[in-house]
């Protein structure tokens, strides 16, 4: 087993958007989406890019903060707005399919947990299933 593994990205968290389609039948990936995937694996790569991803097999465990700025109108403790939290998830996986991980289908448990901060940010824990946290 390895030592679970933490990383803190500092950009808006934002949902997958579904591929859109144009009229000649091409789809594409929403320029949001791109950028935020791009950002979780830049910032993975700068804290981890020589470690090798955990090998297909390894069922693993993660665990993501997404810390979402406060709208000024909203009197609302915790964000029960858009983005939903399975589209964080699915953005997180995809990001860091290959890097992380080498498939997102070695993810065997999941928690995501949207808050409100003055400063936007993931925070991704990551851990082979049955390791505590923290340790």
């Amino acid at each position: 087993m390895s030592e679970p593994i933490s990383l803190t990205v500092y950009t808006d968290p934002v949902g997958k958007a579904r591929p859109r389609v144009l009229r000649s039948g091409r789809t594409y990936t929403p320029k949001g989406t791109v950028v935020a995937e791009n950002t979780i694996a830049a910032t993975w790569r700068a804290h981890y890019g020589a470690r090798k991803p955990w090998a297909r097999g390894i069922p693993l465990s993660v665990e993501i903060l997404a810390y979402l700025a406060r709208p000024k109108s909203s009197k609302r403790t915790l964000p029960s707005v858009k983005p939903d939290s399975s589209n964080l998830l699915k953005l997180c996986e995809d990001a860091l399919n290959g890097l992380a991980w080498e498939d997102d289908a070695q993810i065997v448990e999941a928690k995501i947990t949207k808050l409100y901060d003055t400063v936007p940010r993931w925070v991704i824990w990551i851990r082979e299933y049955g390791e505590v946290m923290g340790k």
